[in-house]
Parts: structure tokens; C-alpha cells; sequence
């Protein structure tokens, strides 16, 4: 066992190479391999980084039904937080985003700005498309506002801005 958990794991050969090279089935490798891990054989030990939550991260997705969680470490002064915000922001949609995936994006709001300003260029061939939704009975400021970030935050990407015509000012009670 100890072998074959050497062969694959300091040695980075597959199992089937391992069976092959042994002269036993893949299945017995694996079983082994599973073997060894039972008898603590082999330990895995997952060092997390500095300022990574991931165990807090698994709780907020279970306990809210969402599908992945950022928690972000940052200092306590309001500038920082939002350059950290952004930045791990940014670095999750250039990390995900897809060649032809299509982003909407209905508000410009200083955390969205931090993203955008974190971010790196897409390669010119990477063919998403950011639609920026304007209108409605939002801040009538935000139009300017996006109209001078929209095409920083696309870069690379086609910009369409899209105005939803202003359904009134109402109050609520």
C-alpha cells in the first residue's frame, strides 16, 4: 500500500499507470489507494491560507441555500474594505465568466466601481458582453456614474447600455 500511495502521490503517476507498472488492475489500485488512506497510511493535511475562511464559507452556502461564498479579510478602515471587496470581486469573475456569457448588471454602486478598477483586461478574443440596465425609479445620478465606468469595466467586452423607460417616482409608507 505504502508503494502504490508513494507512486501516486509523490510521484504524480495515475492509477493506471500504477497498475500497469505493478502488474495489478486499476480497481485493485484504487482500492488500495482508498485503503491507505483508511489506515492512515496517507493523511492529507489542506494547509487554508492566511485571511481564507473556508469552513465559514460552506456554513453561509448551507445555511442560505446559495451557491458559493466569498468571505473577505479585510481591515476596518472603509476605504481598504472596499478595495478588498473589489478585489476579491474582480478576481471572481475573471476566475468564472465564460467566452460568450452575457453579464447584466443593474446598478453602479462604489463596490461594483472597486471591482471594476481590480480587474485585468479580457483577451480580445473572449467575446462576453457586459448589458448595463439604466432607468426605472433609481438614482437618476447613477446614469452618469455609469456612463463613465461601463466601458472601463468591460474592457476588452462589448458594452450595450440599456435604458428601461422611468416608471415614476412612488413613495412608500
Amino acid at each position: 500500500m505504502a508503494k502504490i500511495a508513494r507512486l501516486y502521490y509523490d510521484c504524480d503517476l495515475k492509477q493506471n499507470q500504477i497498475a500497469q507498472q505493478l502488474e495489478i488492475s486499476q480497481t485493485t489500485t484504487s482500492r488500495l489507494l482508498k485503503r491507505a488512506k483508511e489506515e492512515q497510511i496517507v493523511r492529507i493535511n489542506i494547509r487554508v491560507p492566511i485571511g481564507a475562511y473556508p469552513e465559514l464559507e460552506d456554513e453561509i452556502e448551507r445555511t442560505y441555500g446559495v451557491k458559493e461564498v466569498i468571505v473577505v479579510d479585510c481591515l476596518s478602515e472603509d476605504d481598504q474594505i472596499l478595495r478588498d471587496v473589489g478585489a476579491a470581486a474582480a478576481f471572481y469573475l475573471e476566475t468564472t465568466l465564460k467566452p460568450g456569457e452575457v453579464i447584466g448588471i443593474s446598478s453602479w454602486s462604489s463596490t461594483l466601481l472597486a471591482m471594476v478598477n481590480s480587474m485585468q483586461p479580457f483577451p480580445k478574443h473572449f467575446k462576453a458582453e457586459v448589458i448595463q440596465i439604466l432607468g426605472g425609479a433609481g438614482n437618476p445620478g447613477a446614469a452618469h456614474h455609469a456612463s463613465a465606468i461601463g466601458p472601463a469595466a468591460v474592457q476588452s467586452c462589448p458594452w450595450i447600455c440599456a435604458s428601461a423607460a422611468g416608471a415614476g417616482s412612488h413613495r412608500l409608507a
